[in-house]
């Protein structure tokens, strides 16, 4: 295929931008690393790795075949390897054509090396995976899906079609990528961040927004999307699935997700990686396949191996099945490169059981944070290596094109995963779909015996091939359900859920898969449910409430169910509000989706007889959900029947919601305070929230509880407010435990910030070490800190600088910063706040000292961990360290050197996707700080600085919020001398991994 014309819109948008922009030679300021070009050669990329001791390494292609930056790999039948390579990434220079290429790699004297190449397309723009199938290419391709096809067989494409388009293109490297095909015919791909996609199809528009998935069957041209927005990672980068039809996302992060769960239409945003994660790679990875050969060791099968392109690094990492999922494992090293260059992108077994790692070979990485046009960005290189098991025989590739249907139906019964799915793959694509499923039926009848093994495996294979020829049928799934593994019974409920022509018994079914004796077929009966629209389907789902202990991923897909089938079920509850019948079902759905209809049909249920704790469920539910009348019955169900999780709920709501009933309750809340304890701190938490006077609010005799004490003190605040600071300070200073201090000291600052904050000012100047605790709950709150300016700038009584700098420790530990009180504790301190001006001239300098030798970065460990840096408290590297700044442990590997000295001098002159921070202040004077996710009409998604977890914040309840550059603080290296500074970069730049 010849090259096609770029469209000179194109060609004019990068002129204007690059002219926007200014600087260096295409308008682009270049980068200031300016090192030695490294020695490329393969001879010392090999000398550079550090092999698994099980594993040795050689090459099987490198760029003398035409593939320089190879992006993606993938087997043909022959056990050929297409390699897709890509020199127009990062962006053309104005008025250039692309020309990227797909090529064909063969082995033909069969030892261990490519020895011919042939261009199988050229012409491509920017292509950003492929997949092999139904006699062709699957090729992503900006907003574009295209199929590629070779008619005369000479290895060429004759033919391009457009099968859909629409695909949001808004940043490269988030468009649609990393194809992959299941066993039945299903094609998955993944889509980043930053895309926006709207797509024609015969179905109607299928639309996704941000970061997802996709599935598409190419027998209808159906196309559906999951996981949107953004529920498995901002950039899912890799696609993989296990011998049983298990699919992982990878995140362009270190990240693995079992997305099984996330298989259902829904964007009710939930982020699965809280639950859905399998382990971690040490740094940002990509790609993913699934090691099944008895070529490598024992140990490494059924591992997913990944692709490390951050920390220049191959690992594996145990696929460990645990209820309905898997278990979090943590990865093995199989290969790590020195090398600056090596990147590996994509790495897939081989027809020989070796191990093959595509190697884009570039020192430069990012394209946002470095020059577009950084002289060291590498187009002439390209690698393929190829990991082999030392002492062990390489598997022998059948000759699959030599077989017939039966000959092929046995391989599927091999042990060598790239065999079944060669096989199947031949099988799928055969031109007489009639002739194989008729067969099909007839080897199956005659010849699997569900006992065996391999015959369960080939089972499988066998029905996601009548899957893809949409003539499954109901022996078939009788067969699978009838199975004795658990993983084959899942496969059926998995082909009911995503069938295209409907299958007549399949509530039947369903109903038993969801009452499986083992979680994973209900899991995946769970996940068919919510994929087949209507309210029976919901009520059919909800049973699996009723089958046995639920874990995290059923949880997680039940509840997506419930948002799924939201219309279908509201509509069936309107007309019966018995329709779910079981009570308890009613509540799991009412408490997953919320609002004030939930509160309405919680309201109608509980008109009937029920039991208590289906009630209590359910008045729970009026009190999340409804007004402050039905608050009221809840309180007083929960009283009545001394029932903690009830009221707990109450007064969740309470505060949150902020209601409070008319009455006062004086006797039940007393009732409760003199209760035991968790009563008591039930009861004394309410009447601070609904500001009731009348209750005992003094210190008890027999109050021995921390936690009653906290709520105790927090009451009175509430509920007398300023008067009560005298009260409060008498009980602080005469307190002899730490912890009731504290405590008191949290009351006095919701009682008066201003005598909380002198206070603290008066014990820090006297007794620095036990009153920074003092200090921590003004330092949490907004008013707190303004308070805590004022008084430092008012109060006679000064505290040290080393106090200060104890303060501003505490602050960065959590990502805190505050206008007013910042600059006092930096001048008390002798810290000069501001970052000096940008100086290109002075990284240039810095850069050029540590590549001569300056800098020790075992000394640069130690400056590391000073403590007025912070950088251990907000930065992990291994296994150590705070998770408020992005982890370093490969920053040597991932970053240039110049980049790794100006993020450190200047941390807001470059932003780390995904590290956009926010500072927002809560009506209540709650101070949170965070990474903005996304934000839609209500709610604004973050990132807690202090846990990974994504969070929702009601933008009704934001009375103030700034944008921040960065969390990191401007100045913190000022007090570094020059010799501590360079040691400092030296050690970030050794780490790498």
């Amino acid at each position: 295929m010849r090259p096609r014309l770029i469209s000179k819109w194109f060609s004019s948008v990068c002129t204007i931008v690059l002219t926007l922009t200014g600087g260096g030679e295409y308008g682009l300021a270049i980068s200031p690393d300016n090192a030695p070009a490294s020695d490329n050669s393969v001879a010392a990329e090999q000398a550079a790795f550090q092999i698994h001791e099980d594993f040795e390494i050689s090459l099987f292609a490198d760029e003398s075949l035409g593939i320089a930056n190879p992006i993606a790999i993938q087997w043909d039948p022959r056990g050929r390897l297409w390699v897709l390579c890509t020199l127009a990434y990062a962006q053309l220079k104005p008025g250039e054509l692309s020309d990227d290429k797909l090529f064909i790699l063969e082995d033909r004297d069969g030892n261990g090396k490519a020895d011919h190449s042939t261009m199988f397309a050229d012409g491509l723009e920017m292509p950003t995976g492929f997949a092999l199938g139904h006699g062709g290419v699957w090729l992503a391709e900006g907003p574009d899906l295209v199929f590629l096809h070779d008619t005369d067989g000479d290895d060429q494409a004759d033919e391009r079609k457009v099968i859909l388009t629409g695909f949001g293109t808004g940043d490269t490297h988030q468009n649609i990528s990393n194809l992959k095909f299941d066993a039945g015919g299903f094609l998955y791909f993944t889509q980043g961040l930053h895309a926006f996609s709207q797509v024609e199809t015969p179905w109607g528009v299928a639309r996704g927004d941000t970061a997802g998935f996709w599935r598409f069957n190419p027998r209808v041209t159906k196309l559906e999307p999951f996981g949107f927005p953004s529920m498995t990672s901002q950039n899912p980068a890799g696609v993989a699935l296990d011998r049983w039809g298990s699919l992982f996302i990878k995140s362009n992060g270190p990240h693995l997700c079992f997305a099984d769960p996330a298989l259902i239409p829904t964007t009710h945003s939930r982020e699965l990686m809280v639950s859905g994660q399998v382990g971690q790679t040490p740094g940002k990875s990509m790609g993913g396949a699934v090691v099944e050969s008895s070529h490598p060791p024992d140990w490494i099968q059924h591992h997913a191996i990944i692709a490390g392109y951050f920390a220049r690094e191959v690992s594996a990492l145990p696929l460990v099945e645990e209820g309905s999922g898997f278990a979090v494992s943590k990865p093995i090293r199989l290969l790590y490169s020195e090398h600056p260059s090596f990147r590996p992108v994509d790495v897939l077994p081989g027809p020989d059981g070796a191990i093959y790692v595509a190697d884009w070979f570039n020192p430069i990485i990012n394209h946002y944070q470095v020059s577009l046009r950084h002289p060291d960005r590498d187009y002439s290189h390209g690698r393929i290596w190829r990991l082999t098991a030392k002492g062990r025989p390489l598997i022998e590739k059948p000759e699959l094109n030599a077989l017939d249907l039966e000959g092929w139906f046995e391989q599927l019964r091999s042990g060598e995963r790239w065999t079944r799915e060669q096989a199947r793959r031949l099988l799928s694509d055969h031109d007489d779909q009639e002739e194989v499923a008729s067969r099909l039926r007839d080897w199956v009848e005659s010849e699997l015996d569900s006992s065996n093994a391999a015959d369960q495996l080939a089972l499988v294979e066998l029905a996601g091939i009548m899957e893809s020829f949409g003539t499954i049928d109901a022996a078939m799934l009788d067969r699978l359900q009838a199975s004795p593994n658990p993983q084959v019974r899942a496969a059926a409920a998995r082909a009911i859920g995503r069938a295209v022509e409907p299958i007549a018994d399949a509530d039947k079914r369903l109903a038993a898969l969801l009452a499986d004796s083992h979680p994973r077929p209900r899991l995946e009966a769970v996940i068919a449910c919510a994929n087949r629209p209507s309210a029976e389907s919901m009520k059919l789902a909800l049973s699996v409430l009723d089958a046995g202990e639920m874990d995290r991923f059923v949880d997680y897909a039940l509840g997506q169910a419930v948002f799924a089938l939201e219309e279908n079920w509201k509509r069936a509850l309107e007309k019966n509000i018995a329709f779910f019948g079981n009570a308890s079902h009613l509540a799991f759905v009412l408490e997953t989706v919320g609002g004030e209809d939930a509160a309405g049909f919680a309201c109608e249920r509980l008109k009937e007889d029920l039991e208590a704790n289906e009630r209590s469920r359910l008045f729970a539910v009026l009190a999340r959900f409804g007004d402050v009348a039905d608050l009221r019955k809840a309180f007083m169900e929960g009283y009545q029947n001394d029932d903690v999780s009830l009221l707990t709920v109450v007064a969740d709501a309470s505060e949150s919601r902020k209601l409070k009933p008319d009455e006062q309750f004086v006797i039940a809340l007393q009732g409760l305070i003199g209760s035991k304890d968790e009563l008591s701190i039930l009861g004394y938490r309410l009447a601070g929230l609904w500001k009731v006077g009348g209750v005992n609010l003094g210190p008890s005799s027999t109050e021995s509880s921390l936690a009653v004490s906290r709520a105790r003190l927090r009451a009175m605040a509430e509920i007398l407010n300023a008067s009560a600071a005298g009260s409060i300070l008498d009980e602080l200073e005469g307190a002899e435990r730490p912890e009731i201090k504290v405590a008191a000291m949290e009351a006095l600052m919701i009682s008066d910030a201003k005598v909380a904050a002198e206070t603290a000012v008066k014990h820090l100047a006297t007794e620095e070490e036990k009153a920074l605790s003092l200090a921590r709950p003004l330092l949490a709150d907004a008013h707190g800190s303004a308070a805590l300016a004022a008084a430092l700038d008012e109060s006679e009584k000064k505290i040290e600088a080393t106090t200060a700098q104890a303060l501003l420790n505490l602050m960065n530990q959590t990502g805190r910063s505050d206008p007013k009180l910042t600059p006092i504790l930096n001048q008390i301190a002798g810290i000069e706040s501001a970052a000096p001006e940008y100086d290109a001239e002075r990284v240039q300098k810095i850069v050029a000292e540590i590549r001569g030798g300056k800098g020790d970065p075992e000394k640069g460990r130690d400056v590391y961990l000073m403590a007025q840096l912070s950088c251990i408290a907000c930065h992990r590297v291994g296994d150590e360290g705070g998770v408020i700044g992005p982890a370093l442990t490969n920053v040597g590997a991932g970053m240039p050197l110049d980049q790794i000295v100006e993020s450190v001098l200047w941390p807001d002159r470059q932003i780390k996707e995904g590290f956009q921070a926010v500072s927002l202040t809560t009506k209540d004077g709650k101070a949170i700080t965070g990474y903005l996710e996304r934000e839609d009409d209500d709610l604004i998604w973050y990132r807690n600085t202090t846990a990974p977890w994504i969070l929702p914040l009601e933008k009704t309840t934001v009375a103030e919020r700034r944008n921040l550059p960065t969390l990191m603080p401007a100045g913190l290296t000022h007090s570094l001398s020059e010799e501590q500074f360079l040691d400092l970069i030296a050690y970030l730049a050794s780490l790498k991994g």
